[in-house]
């Protein structure tokens, strides 16, 4: 029965750091066009 618990947990686990890794992605671009603009 614990699964079903275990797959949840998992894929909470991935949608967390899919999340994690396009804010870094989103913040290192702001950064490289806030660069490009300070040139």
């Amino acid at each position: 029965m614990s699964l079903p618990r275990e797959k949840d947990e998992g894929t909470r686990r991935r949608v967390h750091l899919l999340s994690s890794t396009l804010w870094i992605i989103n913040r290192r671009d702001i950064l490289l066009k806030r660069s490009l603009l300070w040139k």
